[in-house]
């Protein structure tokens, strides 16, 4: 499992059923649906808009964001709406899906 998600899965550890990938996208199910989360590399510390292209590409359904050392721009936020990809942050994230 790559150490850019490992900060994610201690958060959700015990709050939802997972399953971990080697890579940034983690698998999980939420109310009988099946849901993935692009967790970003720590070089992708801005969530743009062509970030949110390129996840959406792998079909993923959210990318989350901790605030304490990412951003996400509008732009993104908006066009992430547009193509079905969920932006996110951490907190929000946690209170939505694993509480």
């Amino acid at each position: 499992m790559s150490n850019s998600v490992l900060w994610f899965v201690n958060k959700i550890r015990g709050k939802l059923n997972y399953q971990r990938t080697d890579g940034q996208v983690i698998y999980f199910d939420h109310k009988g649906v099946a849901k993935t989360v692009y967790c970003p590399f720590t070089a992708e510390y801005e969530i743009t808009k062509q970030l949110v292209s390129k996840i959406s590409k792998l079909g993923v359904d959210i990318l989350i964001y901790p605030t304490a050392w990412c951003r996400a721009t509008r732009e993104s936020i908006a066009y992430g709406d547009q193509c079905g990809v969920e932006v996110i942050s951490l907190k929000d994230f946690m209170e939505k899906y694993a509480s």
